[in-house]
């Protein structure tokens, strides 16, 4: 058995210390203790409130992902494997979640703040009642919840329009080139993946907005084509270009519009493995 946080392995000298919120174990140097109690970082950060964002930032990947599946927080696919999306996920669920709660004034937290002003509850997975706990300091609780409220209004739409964030979906959508490069990494990530282009390897931003523009000059160039022969078109909505490669057998009988759609090929009747994009010379 090893620490959750450095994967040190527990020996005679390294005791395992159990963390009271998420009942992981950790090393006594990734726990803080409280009297008899332990806590981890994770949860250090993630309990209190209001979440600070730096301390958030510099969480784990996992963690982040830990903490929203935890929540039942239903995170878009494309947006799981992104930091900085996942950071904004969880800071508008903590506005969400202080703007919702009722202030407890008999409770008392477990553990100490962060801040010294504020102060937050004792665990991620007590009750109702503990968990509606961020109680300041008496004479600042009006103006902390309507300030609370008010962040909770601007970024209301972020926290239920999570898969509607990107609201370019497809090229149909991009009205000119030029508008390829206002676009967002997680965008230009999305429209190769609709249209299932492979972008392993890109490590610049540019390098996405080259493939897109490949891209846009090949749905152009369609366009100008007013005669498509009969033994290219999709043999499905027989209107776009066969560019399609099913996988594993290997059949190109589709546009890619159609062929994600597919469960197995029409001509051989294999379950479509993958789908892949490709062009006839």
């Amino acid at each position: 058995m090893s620490c959750e946080g450095c994967s040190l392995r527990f020996t005679i000298l390294k005791r395992k210390k159990k963390c009271e919120d998420c009942g992981y174990v950790f090393c006594s140097e990734c726990a803080t203790s409280k009297g008899k109690l332990y806590q981890c970082y994770r949860c250090k950060v993630l309990t209190c409130v209001p979440l600070n964002g730096c301390d958030v930032a510099n969480l784990k990947l996992r963690d982040l992902q830990w903490f929203l599946d935890k929540k039942g927080i239903d995170v878009p696919s494309n947006d799981r494997r992104e930091k900085p999306v996942l950071v904004d996920w969880v800071m508008n669920y903590s506005r969400q979640t202080s703007a919702q709660q009722t202030l407890s004034p008999n409770y008392q937290p477990i553990y100490p703040s962060l801040h010294p002003e504020e102060r937050r509850i004792g665990g991620l997975f007590g009750t109702e009642a503990a968990s509606a706990a961020t109680v300041p300091l008496a004479e600042g609780v009006q103006d902390h919840n309507e300030r609370t409220n008010n962040e909770v209004k601007e970024n209301k739409p972020r926290i239920y329009n999570g898969g509607n964030k990107h609201q370019i979906i497809d090229l149909n959508s991009v009205d000119s080139r030029n508008q390829i490069f206002s676009l967002s990494a997680m965008e230009l990530k999305l429209l190769l993946t609709r249209n299932f282009i492979s972008f392993r390897g890109c490590c610049e931003k540019s390098e996405l907005q080259e493939k897109v523009c490949w891209l846009w000059d090949l749905k152009e160039a369609a366009k100008n084509k007013n005669v498509i022969p009969d033994e290219n078109l999709c043999k499905i909505c027989m209107e776009a270009n066969i560019d399609s490669l099913f996988l594993d057998c290997g059949h190109m009988v589709t546009c890619h519009q159609c062929g994600k759609l597919l469960h197995d090929c029409p001509i051989c009747r294999q379950i479509i493995l993958r789908v892949v994009r490709a062009f006839k010379s």
